[in-house]
């Protein structure tokens, strides 16, 4: 059990491996200066050494050997205490950091009045913490109810502040890495590097006892440190409601006012200390500014979708200075509503000015200004501007001695201008130096290291070859030669404006040798922009022409080629000119394909004409008969289709059957009127007859051996008839 003169602590305890249980107070504890302090480790192995260790800083004030550990602290100042418990070859250890002295609060010193510690040589660092609720003369914040926002302000601090570090509750471990001490609760928000408002929530019994801290940390590792308890008080909600509004920045005791120089200035407001029975907690932030813009500037309720206009907790809000230039006024006002319609209000004035120097803090002591470059680097040859930023008063205020290469020796000075330029004739390291004098004489040296480089730089380059459409991309670009990493990024432009065509081909803008397409004739400007590992880019545009479509095959002209390259000129497409050829004679075919069609629809329209009677059928028999005749493939054998005699066509010729005496009976019956020549008996299939048909005087082919077939519809041709 850790104890202080019956102060109870937070209490963490640590089993070892080696079988000791060590109970100690979780990361840090605070005690008064003339204390003593009790603490014991509680242990299950009785061979196990325990050895204690009181330091402040490298100094070693105490060892103990026992279970049980005593002290007094001496003197203002932060302690460590360190146990090590060793059984056999297992060593372990753990340390708690002790603060003596009243919450550790402003300590006056060889640097005055705020100086937190001591700092040494060099500019001493002076913490300026203002919270809000307001902390009371004691160093407490008083939160009204269970729970509460507390906002944290270190803008006022000076020094040459890197750091403005707030830990929300110096007995909680809140990174969860077993160490307390080490807490950063603000280090993701912007207060880390610039000390604006910062909030914490809190409720009451998440420890026993509740210390926020607020470090502040220089260039050389100094820190100075200030301390806040919290502690929650009972809300007073009787009576008529009475507006009290708390702001921070804290308004200057000399004009009541609230001094803004950021831009934007984050500014916190307070409502919760108000008095009485109250339902709303109205803020506007600016009277005279119509901030909803419904007409009325009266009406504005700027906190209305914020918890806090019905908690009256701390709200935050921005003042672009743009919107309110420092000729201008701007004014706060809380308007607290109760029961009945009963109210009250009260109202804060602000303004931009130039940033408050706290009494006797000199020009060294605005933690604040630097100097800064234009370039991380500059080739030499090339300008750089050089620029005192964070000046509190404005740059006619001062003067500016300029060291350019860190010799000690001024090359120019300026009065009342921050900024230079400068060039630079030799690569190299140089650390630029100006030395700040202001009005009152107080003189402050501020340096700033910059590498000058040598003249071969990046430099883009590429060439090109036409092929169709087609462009073959080659790189030529250079890399600096002062660079360790001579990978180099690309980033083409192809000068397309089709967007199917570059869409398909995104993929090539990356690439050092790129192979892009165009869809379209014409003229295209290209670009090549390289970036180098130290973030130089550099660039080179080209004109490539395409002769011709994508669809239309040809021949390309010459490309304009880069300086470096000779015009290149696309082969002629052998692919191209057969596809021609072919085109060409399936072209030839189609129209004679075409005639022919004509000329044989023609020919039938005629015969059709003249032979009415005749079927389509027949038609094209006579026209392949006449077709071969003309061709002389044959002799034309037999009469035309059109000689011949043909039944009509609504009675077919009847097949005739040999006369049979069992006919007789069917002699009287109606009979179909034949021709003479159909009257004859049946031809058998392999046998002719003589036929008194029509065209019975035709000659007879002497040439023919054989019977021929007759044709069913028709009689018998003449050269038939004699056939034995």
């Amino acid at each position: 059990m850790l104890k202080g003169l019956g102060k109870t602590l937070a209490v963490l305890m640590l089993t070892l491996t080696l079988g000791v249980m060590v109970t100690y107070a979780s990361g840090k504890m605070q005690v008064k200066i003339g204390e003593r302090v009790d603490l014991f480790a509680e242990t299950q192995n009785p061979s196990a050494t325990l050895k204690w260790i009181v330091k402040k800083g490298t100094e070693i004030l105490s060892t103990q050997t026992t279970r049980n550990f005593t002290f007094m602290f001496p003197a203002q100042g932060e302690y460590t205490v360190n146990l090590t418990a060793t059984a056999g070859k297992t060593v372990e250890n753990t340390t708690v950091s002790v603060l003596a002295g009243d919450l550790y609060a402003n300590v006056p010193s060889e640097g005055g009045e705020g100086t937190v510690g001591p700092v040494g040589n060099g500019t001493p660092l002076r913490i300026t913490l203002e919270t809000l609720p307001q902390e009371t003369p004691e160093k407490t914040v008083h939160l009204l109810g269970d729970s509460g926002k507390v906002g944290f302000n270190l803008e006022k601090s000076t020094g040459e502040i890197l750091e403005y570090r707030i830990d929300r509750n110096i007995f909680l471990d809140s990174d969860g890495n077993g160490v307390s001490d080490d807490d950063i609760d603000n280090a993701n928000d912007n207060s880390y590097l610039n000390g604006q408002t910062w909030q914490a929530d809190y409720k009451s019994g998440e420890s026993p006892n509740i210390v926020a801290e607020a470090t502040l940390v220089d260039k050389s590792g100094r820190k100075a440190k200030e301390q806040v308890q919290i502690v929650f008080d009972p809300l007073d909600t009787t009576g008529d409601p009475i507006a009290v509004l708390d702001v921070s920045p804290v308004p200057d005791p000399q004009d009541s006012m609230v001094h803004l120089y950021n831009d934007p200035h984050k500014v916190t407001f307070y409502a919760r200390k108000s008095k009485g029975k109250i339902l709303e907690y109205r803020i506007d932030k600016d009277i005279l500014t119509d901030s909803d813009g419904n007409g009325n500037k009266a009406d504005d309720i700027d906190n209305l979708n914020d918890p806090s206009f019905k908690t009256g907790d701390v709200w935050e809000t921005e003042y672009p200075k743009s919107e309110f230039p420092a000729s201008n006024q701007i004014i706060a006002q809380l308007t607290v509503v109760g029961e009945g319609g009963k109210g009250s209000r009260v109202q804060k004035g602000l303004m931009f000015g130039s940033k408050p120097i706290p009494p006797g803090a000199s020009l060294a002591d605005q933690g604040g200004v630097r100097l800064s470059s234009d370039k991380d680097f500059v080739v030499k040859g090339d300008p750089i501007t050089f620029t005192v930023l964070g000046l509190a008063l404005a740059p006619d205020q001062y003067t500016f001695a300029w060291d350019f290469n860190g010799d000690g020796k001024a090359e120019q000075e300026t009065e009342g201008v921050n900024t230079i330029q400068n060039i630079y004739d030799a690569a190299g390291v140089y650390t630029v130096k100006v030395n700040i004098t202001d009005k009152q004489g107080n003189t402050a040296e501020k340096d700033l290291e910059i590498v000058v480089k040598d003249t071969i730089v990046t430099k883009a380059d590429f060439s090109f070859t036409v092929d169709g459409n087609t462009v073959q991309f080659k790189d030529l670009s250079t890399v600096s030669i002062n660079l360790s990493d001579k990978n180099l990024s690309y980033q083409w432009s192809f000068g397309d404006t089709d967007p199917a065509g570059y869409e398909s081909q995104r993929s090539q803008i990356g690439l050092s040798d790129p192979v892009y397409t165009y869809s379209k004739s014409g003229t295209y400007i290209v670009t090549l922009m390289v970036t180098d590992s130290d973030k130089v880019t550099d660039s080179k545009s080209a004109e490539v022409e395409i002769a011709q479509d994508l669809a239309q095959p040809g021949v390309t002209t010459p490309a304009e080629a880069t300086p470096a390259q000779p015009a290149q000129t696309a082969p002629v497409s052998g692919g191209s000119l057969v596809l021609k050829i072919l085109k060409v004679i399936l072209y030839l075919i189609l129209i004679i394909v075409a005639l022919l069609i004509l000329a044989i629809g023609g020919i039938l329209a005629v015969l059709k004409a003249k032979h009415p009677s005749l079927t389509f059928e027949e038609l094209v028999d006579e026209l392949k008969n006449k077709i071969l005749s003309l061709i002389g493939a044959h002799d034309f054998e037999g009469p035309s289709p059109e000689a011949l005699p043909r039944m009509p066509t609504s009675s077919p010729r009847p097949h005739a059957p040999e006369p049979s005496s069992s006919d007789a009976s069917e002699a009287s019956a109606p009979q179909v009127t034949e021709p003479a020549w159909a009257k004859k008996k049946d031809i058998i299939e392999g046998e002719v007859e003589p036929s008194t048909g029509p065209g019975s005087d035709e000659k007879k082919d002497d040439n023919s051996t054989k019977p021929r077939p007759v044709n069913e519809q028709g009689p018998t041709p003449d050269w038939l008839k004699n056939v034995k």
